[in-house]
């Protein structure tokens, strides 16, 4: 009976595991996040708005996944926030006090804060960023301490913005609509083999690609070329 049922198990699991490989090596959803409090940046007679949509993350493989950043085209200083499912902001921890350094859980967080295990899903939030004037002060930040400004960007369910001013997100949140996006996620090779998973905002089209996997059958001279073709290319053009 024991064996029986081992067997079983063994059928399932290998059911499971086949059923997972016939799927890209890993999938995401993304969504608005209109329920969770968008962020702010004063900046000089600017202000930067972050606005939160949500990335689930399907990893289908039986090696962890662990994500690096998401682009959208644009390369400025902190060009967008990125937090996982624990609040945390993944791109810095500036604002985390030593104490919590010497926290073991804490540590243990920061860890896997970017890890997504084998054959799980886990949640992210990806804030694209806007500039807009500010001269009149509409968000009523302008007076905040930097401090302030600094710990609501490390931390995501901490907030400074007073003044909702929901008709100039509702514009940034259209604005967005259907904009390319590009997860990029960590690759033991470097950044000479990219691995990333390219979407479009509030759509299910997506493209993976992971370079790795694509040139393990070929011969050195078409891995050359391969990899010259793809480093070439814009990820955010092109088709899916």
């Amino acid at each position: 009976m024991i064996k029986k049922l081992g067997v079983l198990l063994l059928i399932i699991l290998a059911t499971f595991i086949t059923y997972q490989y016939s799927k890209p090596p890993f999938e995401i959803n993304n969504t608005e996040a209109r329920d969770i409090d968008y962020k702010v940046r004063p900046f000089r007679d600017s202000m930067f708005i972050y606005t939160p949509y949500k990335i689930t993350i399907f990893n289908n493989r039986l090696s962890s996944l662990k994500i690096s950043s998401v682009y959208d085209g644009l390369r400025e200083y902190r060009p967008n926030l990125l937090y996982n499912d624990d609040g945390m902001e993944l791109g810095t921890l500036f604002g985390e006090s030593r104490e919590r350094f010497e926290n073991e859980l804490f540590l243990f967080k920061i860890k896997y804060s970017k890890t997504i295990f084998p054959f799980t899903k886990r949640d992210f939030y990806y804030y694209k960023k806007y500039t807009i004037s500010n001269k009149n002060d509409l968000f009523g930040v302008k007076n905040i301490p930097k401090d302030s400004i600094y710990k609501q960007l490390a931390e995501q369910d901490y907030n400074v913005s007073t003044n909702r001013h929901g008709n100039i997100i509702d514009s940034l949140y259209k604005t967005n609509d259907q904009k390319v996006f590009v997860v990029y996620f960590y690759n033991d090779s470097g950044d000479f083999e990219p691995k990333y998973v390219k979407t479009k905002i509030n759509s299910n089209q997506q493209l993976a690609v992971n370079i790795s996997d694509s040139i393990q059958n070929m011969n050195l001279m078409q891995k050359k070329e391969y990899l010259l073709k793809v480093l070439k290319t814009n990820p955010l053009t092109g088709d899916f």
